[in-house]
């Protein structure tokens, strides 16, 4: 657990009271734990027991005596607290990027004022297991650096760690949240975590789903990472690589028979069709490239049957379309 020096207040801005307070705190109980750093409050202020930093949303120590603490967002002029406040830990539940504003008040005299900003300062990334949302992710950290001219760093899966050694050199590897950490991110497509981005993620394609949590208005889609093998080719011909598996099964593809119409149509192109699991090794990159023998089932909800319906409706025909056009690009 974290240790503060007085009690914490958590605070949102009115997007996110929409949601079940109970449900909302279930899930940032949860978020925590999965970022699990126990770093004190260590932004210093220059004022006696004003303490402030960025980790993991914003984190504001008041100090005992007549305070009057404002805190908004200074883009879109959203107020969330405005308010006499004494001896407390302020921690937002808006844990992406939000352009805050912060202004106290000591016995009614301005006393302090700050706003978000990581130009020259250390941001640090944490990043979850899945392939797919690192693949995608890790390219807005790199644009985040350049945009911000400042010192990035990231905790990243070990699979992943000389991918990123390879292609992004200025991004700086940690297994622990460092000290002089001015904000902190959690790189990951959450689907029930609404305080994790600004936009719903199921609404956006996973290449997007990093400008939902570094919102800025400088934060671009990056450029595309173009791949080059490091290793002899192991594999002889034409081959496809698959995954039918998820980190959830909100991120798997449902659809009846799906996978079984494409791997067809995959072979009769002249494509060997490989199943990368990855709970197994591969050749290039830990895991263990085997012949596609079978497809991850469908769970069946007897008592939801609308549940995951989104997924179930991608026809293989829209996939079998998508990957003709990829071809013929090829050619």
């Amino acid at each position: 657990m974290k240790q503060y020096d007085y009690p914490i207040k958590m605070f949102n801005g009115s997007a996110l009271d929409i949601f079940p307070r109970q449900l909302l705190d279930q899930g940032l109980k949860f978020f925590d734990e999965k970022i699990a750093f126990e770093h004190k409050i260590a932004g210093e202020t220059g004022i006696d027991g004003v303490l402030i930093d960025f980790n993991n949303g914003l984190r504001l120590q008041i100090p005992e005596g007549n305070w009057h603490v404002r805190i908004s967002d200074y883009q879109s002029d959203l107020v969330f607290i405005d308010d006499d406040l004494s001896a407390v830990t302020l921690i937002s539940r808006e844990k992406f990027f939000v352009h805050w504003e912060i202004a106290l008040w000591l016995d009614g005299e301005p006393t302090f004022y700050h706003q978000f900003d990581p130009r020259g300062a250390r941001v640090h990334f944490l990043f979850a297991r899945p392939i797919g949302d690192n693949i995608a992710l890790l390219p807005y950290v790199e644009e985040f650096r350049q945009k911000f001219d400042c010192q990035v760093s990231c905790t990243i899966p070990s699979y992943f760690r000389e991918i990123v050694k390879n292609y992004y050199p200025n991004v700086e590897l940690t297994n622990d949240l460092p000290d002089d950490s001015y904000a902190c991110f959690y790189m990951a497509a959450w689907s029930n975590m609404p305080f994790a981005a600004a936009q719903d993620f199921r609404t956006v394609p996973l290449e997007f789903t990093g400008k939902t949590i570094l919102c800025s208005p400088l934060i671009a889609q990056p450029s595309k990472v173009i791949c080059r093998p490091t290793k002899p080719r192991t594999i002889e011909g034409k081959y496809v690589c698959i995954g039918v598996q998820a980190s959830g099964t909100n991120k798997c593809w449902l659809a009846p028979d799906g996978w079984r119409t494409v791997v067809d149509h995959l072979k009769s192109l002249g494509y060997r069709v490989l199943c990368i699991d990855r709970d197994q090794k591969c050749t290039n990159y830990g895991m263990t490239v085997n012949d596609f023998s079978r497809v991850g089932k469908c769970v069946s909800y007897k008592d939801a049957a609308r549940k995951y319906e989104c997924s179930k409706k991608i026809s293989a025909r829209q996939v079998i379309d998508a990957i003709d056009r990829l071809v013929g690009s090829l050619k």
